[in-house]
């Protein structure tokens, strides 16, 4: 339990902590926990452990889940695409298992996915432009009414949008249109700046983060970023979270104090 559910975009499990009268929630992510430890000079660190959302279940979804979460400081997202492939490579190799397996998509379908790498890649921001129509790069944190207007616009809908800030709206509408089509394995990358409050602006458009997720058969199988490591803007960007909160985002990142207090001691770089 902690006095935050943060380190990810979901909806936490809630309950009270009698004797100290205030909230506490199950944990989200490992996130800003491990890189925390990155402030005390552990250079790379990892944890296997459980998660818990409180969101709804379907053949890659559980309330409860098991993860692994790792990160090495001096990387960037680059450094972390070629090692999740060299990771996969050292899997199968060590299972004894082919480079050609059956995966069940999120329906439970099977099909066929070659893992040999290297991994295809597919820009975020144009693959759900190509699939709806909509350049999602021309809204902001306050542009929720429009993009849920121009959504419906093109004959889509989904469940909640109504409640839904932009980030939220943007993500569920690559589900509906885009991350279901994707075989893989495929690296997603190019995410706009508002979708995901912890992670670094690219040095060449500062309206996209280095973030990317490994999609095999529409499930993800990973996510990741270089790390956002300025306390400056972290603080904005979990204030901006808040606001879609307080607007009724159930999915909204929550604050961290403690997590920004200890990237002002000096988080280095990492992913």
């Amino acid at each position: 339990m902690g006095n935050s559910a943060s380190g990810a975009a979901a909806r936490p499990f809630i309950t009270h902590h009698n004797d100290y009268d205030t909230d506490v929630f199950l944990r989200i992510a490992f996130e800003t926990g491990l890189k925390k430890a990155t402030v005390g000079r552990f250079e790379k660190v990892f944890e296997i452990g459980q998660d818990f959302r409180n969101e709804g279940s379907d053949p890659s979804h559980l309330q409860e889940f098991t993860q692994v979460e790792h990160y090495a400081v001096y990387r960037n997202y680059e450094d972390n695409m070629r090692f999740t492939e060299k990771m996969f490579d050292y899997l199968l190799e060590k299972l004894e298992l082919p480079k050609k397996l059956n995966v069940k998509d999120k329906e439970g379908k099977i099909k066929e996915v070659d893992f040999t790498t290297p991994w295809k890649r597919i820009d975020f921001t144009k693959g759900i432009q190509e699939a709806s129509g909509i350049d999602i790069t021309k809204y902001g944190m306050n542009d929720a009414d429009k993009l849920r207007a121009d959504i419906r616009a093109k004959k889509i809908e989904f469940a909640r949008m109504d409640n839904m800030g932009t980030t939220t709206l943007i993500d569920y509408l690559y589900k509906k249109v885009l991350r279901q089509k994707i075989l893989g394995p495929a690296f997603i990358y190019n995410y706009p700046v508002i979708m995901q409050p912890l992670a670094r602006i690219s040095d060449t458009d500062n309206n996209i983060v280095e973030q990317f997720q490994l999609l095999v058969n529409g499930r993800e199988m990973c996510k990741a970023y270089s790390e956002l490591v300025d306390p400056i803007l972290q603080q904005e960007n979990f204030d901006k979270q808040a606001e879609a909160a307080a607007n009724g985002d159930e999915e909204a990142t929550a604050s961290d104090d403690d997590f920004v207090t200890a990237m002002e001691y000096g988080m280095p770089p990492q992913s």
